[in-house]
C-alpha cells in the first residue's frame, strides 16, 4: 500500500488518510448497534477517586467558577435556553459502571452517573436525526461524537462519580461519560453542547490527525453490538490510517503508533473486554 506513496508528500498521505478514514466511517456506521450494551461491573471495582488526565498537569487545572456556569446550546436544538446546574440536576439520574480505557496504557472501572444524554437532547427538542454532537468545555478542550453513539443507551451527562459529585479534576460540574468511545471522545468541564450536520472535529483529531480511530464513529475499545470477525475490518482501517500518519513523520507519531497498536490488542481480546484506549 505504501509503495506508491511518498511518505514525506504530505498531500498525498492525507489524501490516503482520509480515503481510509471515510471508508472506516461507513464500515462502522453499518457495524454499530444501538441496542447493544457494553460491559458493566460491580461498585466493589470501581477505582476511588478516578485517575486524572488533560493535556495539560493537574497543577494546572483551573476549577470552575460554579457561580457564573451555564451550559449553552446551539445548533439544531429547539430551546435553546442555558441550562444551570440545578436544573441538569433535577432531572432523572442513570448510573453506569463501565471501563475507561485510554490509548496511554491504562484502564480502570468508574462509576458514573447522571442524565441519559438522549433524554437530554429530546428534552430540549434537538434535531436527533442530525449527525454529530458537540462538546465545548471550560479548559478549552473540545470533542464531538456521531449522533448514533449519543442516542447509546449508556451515554450520560455525568454529574457523579462513586454516587458522589463530581470532583474538580474530573470534570464537575458536567462531563460526557459514553461506554462505546475512547477517553478522548468523554469531555470533561461541558460548558456548551452544539448538535449539528457538519462534522465538528475535536482537540485531538486536529492536534494529531494520526489519531484517526474514532475521531468521528470508531473510538471504541468495542463499539457495541457486533462480533470480532466482523470488527476487524474497521481496526485494521484505524490502524492503517495511525501506521501511515506515523510513517509521514507527524508530531504524533508515538501516540498515533501506540493507537495503532492498543487497537490491535482491543480486538484480539474482545471476548473478555478491552485493554487500552485514547488520551481522557
Amino acid at each position: 500500500m505504501l509503495s506508491g506513496c511518498d511518505v514525506t508528500d504530505t498531500d498525498a498521505v492525507q489524501g490516503v488518510l482520509t480515503a481510509v478514514s471515510a471508508w472506516n466511517d461507513r464500515a462502522q456506521a453499518w457495524l454499530f448497534d444501538q441496542d447493544h450494551l457494553a460491559p458493566t461491573f460491580s461498585e466493589a471495582e470501581v477505582l476511588k477517586p478516578p485517575r486524572f488526565n488533560a493535556y495539560y498537569s493537574l497543577q494546572d487545572m483551573s476549577p470552575v467558577d460554579m457561580a457564573t456556569w451555564k451550559l449553552e446550546l446551539g445548533g439544531l436544538i429547539a430551546n435553546k435556553r442555558p441550562w444551570s446546574a440545578a436544573d441538569i440536576y433535577a432531572l432523572p439520574e442513570q448510573e453506569i459502571i463501565i471501563r475507561h480505557v485510554c490509548v496511554e496504557g491504562w484502564d480502570y472501572i468508574g462509576q458514573w452517573s447522571g442524565v441519559n444524554l438522549r433524554r437530554f437532547l429530546e428534552t430540549v427538542g434537538a434535531d436527533l436525526t442530525a449527525k454529530y454532537v458537540a462538546f465545548r468545555c471550560f479548559d478549552d478542550y473540545y470533542s464531538s461524537i456521531d449522533m448514533a453513539t449519543a442516542l447509546h443507551p449508556q451515554t450520560i451527562l455525568a454529574t457523579r462519580y462513586a454516587k458522589e459529585p463530581l470532583g474538580d479534576p474530573f470534570g464537575y460540574p458536567l462531563r460526557l461519560r459514553t461506554s462505546t468511545k475512547l477517553g478522548f471522545k468523554n469531555p470533561k468541564w461541558i460548558t456548551a453542547i452544539e448538535v449539528t450536520n457538519n462534522y465538528p472535529g475535536g482537540f485531538w483529531e486536529d492536534v494529531c490527525p494520526g489519531l484517526s480511530a474514532g475521531c468521528r464513529r470508531w473510538s471504541s475499545p468495542h463499539p457495541a453490538g457486533s462480533s470480532p470477525m466482523a470488527l476487524s475490518t474497521g481496526a485494521a482501517a484505524g490502524a492503517v490510517r495511525n501506521l501511515i500518519s506515523a510513517l509521514a513523520g507527524s508530531d504524533c507519531r508515538a501516540l498515533a503508533l501506540t493507537a495503532a497498536a492498543k487497537e490491535v490488542v482491543s480486538w484480539i481480546s474482545f471476548g473478555s473486554g478491552p485493554t487500552s484506549s485514547a488520551p481522557a
